[in-house]
């Protein structure tokens, strides 16, 4: 994984090849593929470090109120996406393009449950809107995040307006909840 990491940070790209893996790991491609398996397997272990790194910085809120809790939330991810923009952004332009059906669904469901353990104090106050559950918020942060990420890892934000448009867009969707 970490020699993936490094061919990553080092090319700014997923496009290497398995055998470029594998000299970079010193093992053979046999052993790569019987340690990790496929390509996708191991830029999507990549993916869900990822994730492990924004459940560590929103795990202890800051605030006891829930919409300043889902803005600091919202804004930390933002900033660990730009804290390694050269590595994050090749590998998630991996996942953005492509229809993966054993880990993407895995990756997504992980996404969908992080939004809604961070977004459920919103919930617990009552502050959602009638017919609008805790996973239809989480889901619409997860739609939210996939198209301010696809502008950001397409280099149409820079990492400073990327965090700003996080900042903007959340902004907007908690002032939709009323009573902020």
């Amino acid at each position: 994984m970490a020699a993936a990491e490094d061919l990553i940070r080092q090319t700014g790209s997923t496009d290497f090849l398995l055998g470029q893996l594998a000299q970079r790991a010193d093992v053979s491609v046999a052993t790569l593929y019987n340690l990790l398996g496929s390509k996708g397997t191991i830029l999507f272990g990549l993916l869900n470090r990822t994730m492990d790194q924004f459940e560590a910085v929103t795990r202890n809120p800051l605030s006891k109120d829930p919409y300043e809790q889902a803005l600091a939330a919202a804004v930390a991810v933002a900033k660990v996406y730009v804290a390694d923009s050269e590595y994050l952004r090749p590998l998630w332009r991996f996942e953005l393009g492509v229809s993966e059906p054993e880990h993407r669904p895995v990756l997504m469901n992980r996404a969908l449950a992080f939004w809604a353990s961070r977004l459920k104090p919103l919930a617990q106050a009552r502050r959602l809107p009638a017919g609008i559950g805790l996973t239809d918020l989480a889901r619409e942060y997860q739609i939210f995040f996939a198209g301010v990420l696809d502008l950001w890892v397409q280099d149409e934000l820079t990492d400073e307006r990327f965090v700003v448009q996080v900042r903007y867009g959340i902004l907007l969707r908690l002032l939709a909840l009323g009573d902020t």
